[in-house]
């Protein structure tokens, strides 16, 4: 008989495929001491590089696979491991001054620094235990030899099973051959379900000791929809995944209708719907996708990658490699989007109590005139072969906006004087901390565009860390509060006559495609994959209806409010579909 198991739906579909249980267990640590500390020692520096150079190369691989956002919690990670005082200095001393081996000098200090920060009154400082964790497991499979069950090593269909997935696990997983995901912890907005929907992977939370009602190989059927995880089906069952399956494909089918069609409301206002891209080679991608445009090309890539920084050739290269690539549509390019907690290899920053706040994106480029001025002008040369609209991150106010604005005249005057033809650019800004949309109405007068950059919006707003298991069900795009500053940024744009667009996850959820629509915003850009399900959902919408919607939900008073109103009009206009 079947056996359901009931938890959080994460990510959208359903998945059948053989339990892959992936867990931290390992033998119990060596308890000899060494034989000569010194050797001890220097054994322990040739693990600590090894464990060095595998978090910095985790990181671009977050960075291609996931974006900067991701990528920057291994970032951060990277810091930890790099302050030789706190880390790698407390754990020789354990061996050649206490007589521990390295596993064991490894197991003491970051225990206890991993204690030291849950024990902080600063909830920003606690949430860094668990780096302290992962650091620890990642320097003890170095010592260990410990393969840690090959995460990167999976069968094809596999259903991966485990207590919690932090970034690094993620990063480790080859995620081509999982079919779905199952965890104990995490939720909605954790951080296995911002990458399992970017991934199009069905994931189920919340499910309390699954890993130990589930076995290893076992066959189970995921529902990603309804939070289930159904094992030892039936034939009645499996043949109701089969069904659902082919209705999936058919679904895909139907969608390629969309992929090159307008984007236009049901009632034919037009809007427009772009490309999320982290490199200027997945131009192509977005294309395939039926993107009208790149709204947000993340420029990280280009230093993440780089022991130096990049010169201005290298960059101006790789811009107009991205410009070509679109083919005269628009491409939105964000200025350098680190520091903080995204280290940048070339640079040496401060270590900041709390680097979300600290100087990070368009703070530490201001501080940085040159390495800002490399990167302008190579954006302004590259001009010349595209639609470009500059984007600065982070702006908290106009004098901040003034400051980049006078960089950017700075490096085009130096083009100009040195004989380069500098075209007209468009200049954005990410609207992404609440200052910024609380003064939209003055910032819409100096600049072409608005991007929302949901993410940050949303974490600066409600004071919660986006993936942060802890405060999870706090991190919310639907909050009222987050609404109205969406809401007040989008009529600022439409008073000064710019467009205002939407960048981040939930400008590809189609239970709040509606509630954007209805507050005016026309332009949505996504991971190249939720183009066309995106294109159709609008195209069965009414802008009417839609600005009734949104009026209603501006005046919801909690976040889950306004869901119930969202997924009560979706399942209306589902069922007057099915009846036209």
């Amino acid at each position: 008989m079947a056996k359901v198991y009931q938890g959080t739906p994460v990510s959208p579909g359903a998945a059948l495929g053989r339990v892959k249980l992936l867990c931290r267990s390992r033998a119990a640590l060596p308890q000899q001491p060494p034989a000569d500390r010194a050797e001890e020692a220097e054994r322990f520096r040739r693990c600590y590089a090894q464990a060095v150079e595998e978090t910095r190369s985790l990181g671009r691989r977050a960075f291609k696979q996931m974006g900067a956002e991701e990528a920057g919690i291994l970032d951060t990670q990277l810091a930890f491991l790099q302050d030789r005082e706190s880390v790698e200095q407390p754990i020789e001393r354990a061996i050649t001054q206490e007589g521990l081996n390295m596993a064991q000098a490894i197991d003491k200090v970051l225990g206890e620094i991993a204690q030291s920060f849950r024990s902080l009154e600063d909830s920003y400082m606690r949430q860094r235990a668990g780096d302290a964790e992962d650091i620890r497991r990642r320097l003890l499979d170095c010592v260990l030899e410990d393969p840690d069950d090959r995460w990167d090593q999976l069968p094809p269909g596999t259903v991966v099973v485990v207590k919690e997935l932090s970034p690094s696990d993620t990063v480790r997983l080859d995620l081509d051959h999982v079919c779905a995901i199952v965890t104990q912890k995490g939720g909605y907005s954790s951080h296995v379900g911002i990458i399992t929907r970017s991934r199009g992977i069905p994931s189920v939370c919340g499910l309390k000791g699954i890993e130990t009602l589930l076995r290893e190989g076992q066959e189970v059927l995921v529902d990603g929809d309804e939070g289930t995880v159904t094992a030892d089906l039936d034939e009645k069952e499996r043949e109701r995944f089969v069904q659902r399956r082919d209705w999936e494909r058919e679904l895909q089918a139907r969608l390629e209708v969309f992929r090159y069609a307008q984007s236009r409301s049901a009632d034919q206002v037009q809007g427009h719907i772009y490309a999320n891209i982290g490199e200027q080679g997945q131009s192509a991608l977005a294309l395939q996708a039926g993107a009208e445009g790149v709204g947000l090309l993340r420029s990280e890539f280009l230093y993440l990658d780089c022991p130096a920084l990049p010169g201005e050739q290298a960059q101006f290269r790789a811009y107009r490699e991205a410009l070509e690539g679109m083919e005269g549509r628009p491409v939105h390019i964000r200025t350098l989007d680190m520091g903080g907690d995204k280290e940048l290899p070339s640079v040496p920053l401060d270590r900041e109590r709390n680097p979300f706040l600290g100087c990070r994106a368009i703070r530490l480029c201001l501080r940085q005139p040159e390495l800002f001025r490399t990167q302008l002008r190579a954006l302004l040369r590259s001009a010349s072969y595209g639609d470009l609209g500059i984007l600065f991150p982070m702006i908290s106010g106009l004098e901040e906006l003034r400051q980049a604005k006078g960089q950017l005249e700075l490096a085009r005057r130096e083009l100009e004087e040195e004989g380069t033809f500098v075209p007209p650019v468009r200049v954005g800004i990410m609207v992404e901390i609440p200052s910024a949309a609380l003064m939209a109405h003055r910032l819409a007068k100096e600049v072409d565009f608005f991007s929302i950059g949901t993410n940050d919006l949303v974490q600066y707003t409600l004071a919660c860390e986006r993936g942060n298991p802890a405060v999870e069900h706090l991190y919310s795009p639907c909050h009222p509060a987050v609404l109205r500053l969406m809401n007040m940024t989008a009529q600022a744009a439409r008073q000064a006559g710019i467009p205002c667009g939407i960048c981040g996850e939930a400008a590809a959820d189609p239970l709040l495609l509606p509630l954007f629509w209805g507050m005016g915003l026309r332009e949505f850009s996504m991971a190249p994959r939720a183009i066309p399900r995106i294109r159709a959902v609008l195209a069965h919408l009414d802008t009417p209806h839609c600005q009734e919607l949104a009026r209603k939900a501006l005046d919801c008073g909690e976040g889950e409010e306004v869901l119930a109103l969202l997924r009560r009009d979706m399942g209306e206009r589902m069922a007057g579909a099915e009846k036209g």
